[in-house]
């Protein structure tokens, strides 16, 4: 069940990227990394979001505890 919630999570992430919405990719993102804190993906893709965003110091944390993991 934690899994296919974590899956969810994901491809509604996936989904809002694809449409260019990043603070509902953010937000996915978010409650993704808060049921799987050690996921390198999510902080990838939530570095990628933030960069797109402009928010470039949080892009730069996000892909610095991605490396971390």
């Amino acid at each position: 069940e934690v899994l296919a919630a974590r899956r969810e999570m994901s491809r509604a992430a996936q989904g809002a990227i694809d449409r260019r919405d990043w603070a509902g990719a953010e937000a996915e993102l978010r409650r993704l990394l808060t049921s799987a804190p050690r996921s390198a993906e999510a902080r990838v893709r939530l570095g990628r979001v933030l960069q797109e965003q402009g928010r470039l110091d949080e892009a730069y944390d996000a892909y610095r505890a991605a490396l971390e993991q």
